[in-house]
């Protein structure tokens, strides 16, 4: 295999000084230009000759004299963890070829444009691939000299083995607070938010009440199922006593506590926060109220630790004492210049550990505005203003004290503004539920801090059970996107339990829940159609919290143009123009600012029911999918984790779908052709965007003369199923429509329903519709689905409702 034509990287001849531990092909590398220049500009692919190619790989295996050679294999074995690497993939031998990537500017920040060299990270190629990921090198600091580009910004660092450089990570922490505005949580201190906050003195071994001002840094780490100290009422008065945590007979203290203990002082700080040791665990009333404040303890701490490592309190944190941690990183001199791998990233690392996997410590994450992550290789460190590790030098103590450009924003933060304030809260809810708990009685508590954040961009007083009060309509109308499953009071042996939590809410079932195929426009294109009765049984509609959108006294509408990402769609928007403090929020509907004290509230705290009154229907289940979203019309047992099942009116033709749980079609609840009751909760758009015949170009707006407002207060309980929509063009009117052969959901569905005979270019032509089942009185949600509002209208009776 030839390097072909020359190349700018490509040398003349060899040097015995230079090249000396190089394989005959590597000595043809200048190694110094690769890492200051660009190879290509294009990204390779399979069959292109713009990359450096080094041959098969099975060849530079065996080439164990060449330094180079011998710095890939190793690079290749670590990243895949790999103990030897294979000839072939799939049958297929592996071409191994360089490419490099921009990471900077030397000794400036990345991305300046000043004359001097940038430099590069060299990618691992491998033809068939490995994984989805790519192994990287970079070049060493302590051969840089050669380019004259010191402070090196941008160069690999040596990682410490065995132990980390606690003057490093103080480094960081320090440059960050002395060069950078403080952030809120060092302004508002949490222990003035809520009384009996509680740290460790580090310094005295022993848990106290924090003094005034206190400055703390806050500890994130996985339980587990191990016995070890915790906080109780019984041993309180012993452990406020010095040396109380390593004194007290019994439990001892977790490794990964003792090591934030060793790491907190490590740091010159003396007060450290975990949970374990500063909530009282049997007291339900100290554990409420800490709970519901954790958006403030984890936002006030100078810093917060999370152990992202291990899937147990013992785990400890790799690097603070002495040989806790065995680094990966390889160092290999070539052509006089230091090399190493680049170590996993904090995607790699981090992301896919029992740490991120946990309920509890997504809001711990969230709320965290400096994080020190402790991963098997190395540290990470992560503010607003920027993103360390030790691996890679990312600071400058010149003009660019904490590096930011190239790394990515952070991810580990809750930012409230710039985004709609309903896909903000979907986004979460999506990413919360996808995550594992230990007891399913903490479903609501691991996401009470979020709650805290959210109400202000929401302007509720109340959350129901995780679903915002001003928004209910379109909160009310989450997806499951992996196997749901009803958390019950009791395990579920047979037959009917209680559930433990409402099942129109998210918080009742295991799985993960979503809005995404409906988010877009969702607030925008939800009318309700439900009367909310109170506790007394008053009635009110959700204009109690809705302004008017067509009068927009105070608001002005916004639209974000898709058509440059090649959707036919914009997004609508609102913003306050009488509120300074929430100019940057992005409402997804005009929300009442209410000076009154409005106290109506559809939910019996008690027992979780929501009140309501409006239409409901019958229709026919038979276990058919509609064609919409999956290849087969049928499901077989274990299938689907989530089927979409046509909904079957009274003459079999389509009506709509409704998304169930995957075992639903094979459970005694679903028998064929059996009828089933859905409940209509809001008028919607077929579409999301510019498309949907409601959509009024001139008003860029949904519009709609007249909606059947408050249907449940109709007597005669049926709904007029008459439209102010002209149906001249509706198909249904003519000859040809009228002879249509009989539908099946084997028919390619364009839409939900059978458009064959249910017209589409109806203006609000659908309901969002819950499928339930009564028990005891009370209605319990089974699905979420949409109906032809022609199908639902005209067999429809309004009932008053218990929501469970």
């Amino acid at each position: 295999m030839d390097f072909g034509q020359p190349q700018s990287w490509l040398r003349a001849s060899a040097s015995e000084d230079v090249d000396k531990g190089l394989c005959a092909r590597c000595q043809r590398i200048d190694f110094k230009y690769i890492f200051q220049n660009p190879i290509t500009t294009t990204i390779p692919t399979e069959g292109q000759d713009q990359y450096i190619a080094l041959g098969w790989l099975d060849q530079i295996s065996q080439r164990e004299s060449c330094s180079f050679c011998c710095l890939v294999r190793k690079t290749l074995c670590t990243h895949y963890d790999l103990a030897e690497l294979p000839p072939v993939i799939k049958g297929k031998r592996i071409e191994c070829s360089l490419y490099n990537i921009c990471i900077g500017v030397a000794g400036t920040s990345i991305g300046e444009d000043i004359n001097v060299p940038h430099i590069f990270q060299v990618e691992i190629i491998t033809f068939p691939k490995f994984g989805t990921s790519f192994p990287r090198l970079q070049l060493m600091a302590d051969g840089a000299w050669e380019f004259n580009t010191a402070p090196f910004l941008c160069h690999g660092r040596t990682v410490p083995k065995g132990k980390a450089d606690l003057l490093l990570l103080q480094r960081w922490l320090s440059t960050c607070e002395k060069m950078h505005v403080p952030h809120s949580g060092e302004i508002q201190n949490a222990v003035k938010l809520f009384p009996n906050f509680r740290v460790i003195d580090v310094q005295r071994k022993c848990v106290i009440k924090a003094p005034d001002d206190c400055r703390y840094l806050a500890l994130s780490y996985v339980w587990g199922t191990g016995q070890f100290l915790t906080l109780t009422q019984t041993n309180y008065a012993m452990l406020q006593k010095e040396n109380g945590l390593f004194t007290l007979g019994g439990r001892r203290l977790s490794q990964t506590v003792q090591d934030a203990m060793q790491l907190t002082l490590g740091l010159n700080e003396r007060y450290l926060w975990a949970d374990a040791l500063c909530i009282i665990q049997d007291s339900t009333a100290d554990k409420c109220n800490q709970i519901n404040a954790m958006d403030r303890v984890y936002d006030s701490a100078v810093l917060t630790i999370i152990a992202a490592v291990g899937s147990h309190a013992d785990a400890g944190l790799p690097g603070v004492r002495p040989d806790s941690r065995a680094t990966h990183q390889i160092i290999s001199e070539v052509q006089g210049l230091s090399l190493s791998n680049t170590l996993p990233g904090r995607s790699q690392t981090v992301d896919e550990t029992t740490w991120n996997s946990r309920a509890w410590t997504y809001q711990e994450r969230l709320f965290s505005s400096r994080v020190l992550v402790f991963t098997a290789d190395q540290v990470h460190f992560q503010c607003p203003h920027g993103y360390c590790r030790e691996d890679f030098i990312a600071e400058n103590d010149v003009e660019n004290p904490l590096h930011k450009h190239y790394w990515p924003h952070n991810a580990y933060n809750l930012d409230l503004h710039g985004e709609i304030n309903f896909d903000i809260y979907a986004r979460l809810v999506t990413e919360y539920t996808a995550r594992s708990l230990s007891y399913a009685s903490d479903g609501l508590n691991a996401f009470s801090a979020i709650i805290s954040a959210l109400k202000p961009i929401f302007r509720c007083k109340e959350f129901y059970f995780g679903l915002p009060a001003t928004a209910i309509d379109a909160a009310l109308l989450w997806q499951p996107a992996t196997q749901p499953a009803l958390r019950t009071v009791a395990p579920v042996t047979s037959g009917w339990q209680k559930p433990l939590f409402p099942s129109w809410s998210w918080v009742g079932w295991t799985g993960q829940a979503t809005y995404g195929p409906l988010l877009h426009n969702l607030c925008e294109r939800t009318r309700s159609v439900v009367v909310w009765l109170d506790g007394s049984g008053k009635a009110f509609n959700s204009d109690l919290w809705i302004a008017n959108r067509d009068s927009l006294v105070g608001w002005e509408r916004h639209f974000e143009d898709l058509s440059d990402l090649g959707m036919d769609s914009s997004t609508v928007y609102y913003t306050d123009t009488n509120s300074s403090d929430t100019t940057d929020i992005h409402f997804s509907h005009p929300i009442l600012q209410r000076t009154d004290d409005i106290s109506l509230s559809p939910l019996d705290p008690q027992t979780g029911h929501l009140h309501l009154r409006t239409i409901t229907a019958e229709f026919i289940l038979t276990g058919e999918h509609t064609t919409k979203f999956y290849p087969s019309s049928t499901c077989r047992t274990g299938r689907h984790v989530v089927c979409n099942l046509a909904v079957f009116d009274s003459n079999k033709q389509v009506a709509g779908t409704v998304y169930v749980d995957g075992g639903f079609t094979t459970s005694s609840i679903c028998g064929e052709g059996e009828l089933f009751e859905f409940v209509a909760l809001s008028r919607t758009t077929l579409l999301s965007g510019d498309s949907d015949p409601a959509w009024d170009k001139k008003a860029k707006s949904f519009v709609m003369e007249k909606v059947e407002d408050n249907v449940g207060n109709e007597d005669d309980g049926k709904e007029d199923s008459s439209d102010d929509s002209s149906d001249d063009d509706d198909p249904r009117s003519t000859e040809e429509w009228n002879g249509l052969p009989p539908r099946s959901t084997r028919y390619k569905l364009a839409y939900e329903f059978d458009d064959r005979y249910y017209y589409y270019k109806k203006p609000w032509c659908l309901y969002n519709v819950l499928l339930i089942r009564w028990q005891d009185g009370v209605a319990y949600r089974l699905g979420v689905g949409r109906i032809h509002i022609d199908a639902f209208n005209s067999i429809a009776e309004t009932k008053s409702i218990f929501l469970g």
